[in-house]
């Protein structure tokens, strides 16, 4: 599911014209992707606890650490197994540590592969909030351009108001348009692809001209 909902966000990226909305959207991916790789981790993680069940073992020590209490519930082991795979991700630390050689083994794998990844998405991460501060400046620009020409022109309360609701409006639904000759990948379309294209493109605007009322 979680592999579905990234695919999910990597459509809807496609679709999203604004660069605010862009950046946002990729640092969701980055997020979402993190997510999936701890989940795996942590499931591997227990069932690694759980197939060395005839010894010592993170799972025994976890339910003997709660005494006489009755034992955890496979809920509380998961999220102490996602705890653990997230610690090894940073600098972070929690009472969940290798019991045998196996879980050992597994741990310094997960760090080596912790070493890669994180520093991979602390990188993305980084561009996409510097994507995302430099949209945000852009828009922050724009709206004091604004402020200051209503206060340099004096303007009255009402008409300042639809001046700046304008712009605001303008700021949002602003597109660079991309023409189809820009697009070299087009011409090599197959040719029922770029009729239905065409069609979809020029149709709507064509059926509205007064020459085709009559048919």
């Amino acid at each position: 599911r979680i592999v579905k909902a990234i695919a999910l966000l990597e459509e809807i990226s496609d679709l999203l014209h604004a660069e605010v909305e862009q950046a946002s959207m990729s640092i969701a991916k980055l997020v979402a992707g993190l997510v999936l790789v701890n989940h795996l981790i942590a499931c591997a993680w227990y069932s690694l606890g759980c197939a060395t069940a005839d010894g010592l073992n993170w799972v025994v020590v976890l339910v003997a650490q709660h005494g006489g209490e009755q034992e955890p519930d496979i809920a509380y082991r998961y999220f102490s197994a996602l705890h653990w795979s997230l610690t090894q991700f940073t600098p972070a630390s929690m009472e969940v540590v290798p019991r045998n050689t196996y879980e050992r083994i597994f741990t310094i794998g997960v760090i080596i592969l912790a070493l890669v990844v994180f520093s991979s998405f602390v990188s993305s991460i980084t561009a996409a909030m510097t994507q995302l501060r430099s949209a945000k400046a852009k828009q922050l620009t724009l709206m004091e351009d604004v402020r200051k020409f209503i206060t340099g022109n004096s303007l009255s309360t009402d008409l300042a108001l639809q001046v700046h609701l304008s712009a605001k409006k303008h700021r949002r639904s602003k597109q660079v348009r991309v023409h189809e000759d820009n697009l070299l990948f087009l011409k090599l379309m197959p040719e029922v692809l770029r009729i239905q294209l065409h069609r979809e493109m020029y149709m709507p605007r064509l059926i509205r001209h007064p020459l085709f009322f009559r048919f």
